[in-house]
């Protein structure tokens, strides 16, 4: 029998959902991010430790590219 997954208060920081602003700002931040860099890339993990299959091929295809990572 499935079961609701229940989050806890007490959970670190870290570990907390991150919001970098209101919903409506997204495609705002979006636009941004395109028009200010050739290359963009949202992924699950950050390069170094990538959450899936497809986030760690392009990781690894930039690399062999050299191209350089902004802060995430």
């Amino acid at each position: 029998m499935w079961m609701p997954r229940a989050f806890s208060d007490d959970t670190h920081d870290d570990f907390k959902p991150k919001s970098h602003g209101a919903v409506e700002g997204v495609h705002s931040s979006i636009e941004k991010d395109i028009a200010s860099n050739r290359v963009m890339v949202y992924m699950k993990g950050v390069p170094e430790a990538p959450m899936c299959g497809f986030s760690n091929t392009v990781c690894r295809i930039l690399d062999a590219y050299g191209m350089r990572r902004l802060p995430h």
